[in-house]
């Protein structure tokens, strides 16, 4: 059943995919940015969907968020919320949600190998962000000098570490 946890808004935190930063957008055209909670950093599904080039759809009978096929929607743009600060807010999980991704139901796991539920923030799915990265083939990796998750170009550092 769902649980009511706090967790962190974080719009300081930029999501970077093949060095690129990303910014998300509802359907409204609001900005909404990643969410962490217990060491995992999270993203609305329609950013997933937009990062995976798949169609999203809600079925709110069996409680199943599918992606799939290639995007047929565009991007959708907004304005920037520049007011958004860090701040505590109230994050559900909901671990009796299906994510079904080109037909295949996917579980979610963090970098330890713990179960990671989906979550509803402001009526929008959240998905974490390292399972996502993975599923797309990227290594996930913690940038300390921009204090942000990023997704680079597969690349192994000297050390056998994924560089940033």
């Amino acid at each position: 059943a769902a649980t009511n946890v706090t967790a962190t808004l974080r719009p300081d935190v930029t999501v970077r995919i093949d060095g690129v930063a990303c910014d998300f957008y509802n359907a409204q055209g609001k900005e909404v940015h990643p969410i962490l909670y217990n060491g995992t950093t999270y993203i609305p599904l329609r950013a997933v969907g937009k990062l995976m080039g798949k169609n999203v759809n809600w079925d709110g009978t069996t409680g199943t968020a599918s992606l799939s096929g290639t995007r047929t929607t565009g991007n959708v743009a907004g304005t920037p919320d520049t007011a958004a600060k860090r701040t505590d807010v109230t994050f559900t999980l909901r671990p009796e949600y299906h994510i079904v991704i080109d037909g295949t139901e996917r579980t979610f796991t963090n970098v330890n190998g713990t179960k990671v539920d989906p979550a509803i923030y402001n009526g929008s799915i959240y998905l974490p962000l390292r399972a996502i990265g993975e599923i797309m083939g990227k290594r996930v990796s913690w940038d300390r000098s921009t204090n942000s998750p990023s997704m680079p170009l597969p690349a192994i550092s000297p050390n056998g570490m994924p560089r940033a």
